[in-house]
């Protein structure tokens, strides 16, 4: 009852249907084991990062979006095709999109499965809140009307980008671009400072 009494308050703050909804709880509860979170949000593209099931609370949902330890748990199956067809078939959605870490992202959409393998390696210094940020750009990607291909290939890119921080550093928009030249709109609103060095030869006699 706290967790439809706070999500209806959130729906009556925001004044609007939302474009896109993230329904995450690492597995504290918030949740009931009932469907009815779903069926608040069934006017809105939902996107579920779950951590525990039971997979019938989540039927209707949009988009499933398990990592590979979640998915074998959640089904019982061990290959991604197999894991993904069965979850689709159960909660009824448009999507599955699996997470393997710096690997790969694989699943199913409109009926076709999908594998996206990055041609790059990561350097990871650090993973905590990694798959926060996956799903948090695999959102705004939906949120703007990529495909769930591209926007797992978005979401990638910018989750490689994050683990390479150290400290956790939010990413900036400039990180995400695999080009070496800037767009310098990019730089207006940044919260970085820019340093220029110049280098000076050094020639002996």
């Amino acid at each position: 009852e706290l967790a439809k009494s706070f999500i209806q308050k959130t729906q009556s703050y925001l004044n609007c249907v939302p474009d896109v909804v993230i329904l995450s709880d690492y597995n504290k509860g918030f949740f009931p084991d009932d469907n009815d979170i779903i069926e608040f949000y069934k006017s809105t593209k939902t996107i579920v990062d779950p951590k525990k099931g039971p997979l019938s609370k989540w039927k209707g949902c949009t988009i499933f979006k398990p990592n590979c330890k979640e998915a074998t748990e959640l089904t019982g199956m061990s290959h991604w095709k197999d894991q993904s067809r069965y979850i689709q078939q159960e909660l009824e959605c448009e999507s599955v999109v699996i997470t393997f870490g710096g690997e790969k992202v694989a699943g199913i959409t409109c009926g076709e499965y999908f594998e996206f393998k990055p041609n790059r390696s990561v350097v990871v210094e650090s993973v905590v809140g990694a798959g926060d940020c996956f799903a948090a750009f695999f959102a705004m990607a939906i949120g703007h009307e990529f495909s769930v291909v591209e926007a797992s290939e978005i979401a990638w890119n910018a989750g490689a980008n994050y683990v390479k921080n150290k400290r956790n550093r939010p990413i900036v928009p400039a990180e995400l671009s695999l080009s070496k030249v800037v767009n310098p709109s990019d730089l207006v609103n940044r919260d970085f400072e820019i340093v220029f060095t110049k280098l000076r030869s050094l020639t002996t006699g």
